[in-house]
């Protein structure tokens, strides 16, 4: 609106308003893509911890809590809420909640 008072016409003032209106688009996207990044350098470690754990012994659950304690940073960020949703809605539904949360066009988890 202001750029439209400015120049006394509405279609000079269209190309700056829809540039700002794709800002958030634009900065959520790339956050978005950064964190999926981040999640699949994660997976490996991640996978691993957590078959070390169960190899020992442990539930899934169990090994889930031991490597996000223990485990790396970036292995943290892929698994963090799985051993609150599992106590809240179960296993089975917790690991449909993860992959649902973590799923992305590249890797179907």
């Amino acid at each position: 609106m202001i750029t439209a008072a400015l120049t006394g016409s509405i279609f000079v003032a269209l190309v700056p308003g829809i540039a700002v209106a794709l800002l958030p688009r634009a900065y959520f996207g790339r956050r978005r893509r950064a964190r999926l990044r981040e999640v699949q350098r994660a997976w490996p470690d991640g996978l691993r911890d957590i078959l070390a754990s169960i190899t020992a012994g442990l539930s899934l659950t169990q090994g889930r809590h031991e490597s996000r304690v223990h485990g790396a940073g970036d292995a943290a960020v892929a698994f963090a809420r799985f051993s609150e949703l599992a106590r809240v809605v179960g296993t089975g539904p917790a690991l449909e909640l993860l992959k649902e949360d973590l799923a992305d066009a590249t890797a179907t988890v």
